[in-house]
C-alpha cells in the first residue's frame, strides 16, 4: 500500500447574535433581534467571515511566512476542486451559533514548506499534526464585531489512501 497524507483544513467561529446585534443595531437601524435573526446570520456569514478570512491570510503570512500561506491557499483550491467539503451552522442556545467548515483530501506528498512545518513538530514520531476542531493554528478577531475565527490544519499519515488528489 502507498503511504499518503490525509489533510483536513478547518475554520470555526462562535456567533453570539445578541452581541453582534448590539453593535449592528446601534449603527445601522433600530431593529428587533428576534425578527431579524436570518438577516444577522446572513450578515455574519456573507460579510464578517469573509473579512476575517482576509485577516486570517495576513496573520498566517506574518506568523509562518508567505510560502506556507501560498501552499495552504493552493491546498484549499485543490481540495475544493477534487476533495471533500463540508460546512454547517449549528444553533447552540438562544441566539448563539457555531459555524464551521472543513476541507479534506488525500495526498501522496505534501507541499515542501508545509512538510518542513510538520517536521518541526515531531510529525515523524506521532504521524499527526494539529487538532481537528480543537486547537487552531491561527485565530483572528474582527475589529468591530465580537466574532473570532479559528483556523487549523490536521494532517495524518496513513497507509489507507482514499481517492488521492495529488
Amino acid at each position: 500500500m502507498n503511504e499518503c497524507f490525509v489533510i483536513r483544513i478547518w475554520r470555526r467561529a462562535g456567533i453570539d447574535l445578541f452581541k453582534i446585534w448590539l453593535v449592528y443595531s446601534a449603527e445601522n437601524e433600530e431593529l428587533t433581534l428576534s425578527e431579524n435573526v436570518d438577516k444577522l446570520l446572513n450578515f455574519v456569514i456573507n460579510e464578517i467571515i469573509p473579512q476575517l478570512n482576509n485577516k486570517l491570510w495576513s496573520k498566517i503570512a506574518e506568523k509562518f511566512g508567505e510560502d506556507i500561506q501560498n501552499e495552504l491557499k493552493s491546498l484549499e483550491d485543490e481540495i475544493i476542486l477534487y476533495g471533500d467539503y463540508d460546512s454547517n451552522l449549528e444553533p447552540i442556545i438562544a441566539y448563539e451559533y457555531l459555524w464551521w467548515e472543513i476541507l479534506a483530501g488525500s495526498f501522496t506528498q505534501l507541499p515542501s514548506r508545509i512538510e518542513e512545518l510538520l517536521e518541526s513538530d515531531n510529525f515523524k514520531e506521532k504521524g499527526v499534526f494539529g487538532n481537528l476542531l480543537k486547537r487552531g493554528l491561527v485565530t483572528v478577531e474582527h475589529d468591530k464585531y465580537p466574532v473570532k475565527l479559528h483556523y487549523g490544519i490536521y494532517v495524518t499519515k496513513t497507509n489507507e489512501c482514499l481517492s488521492e488528489i495529488a
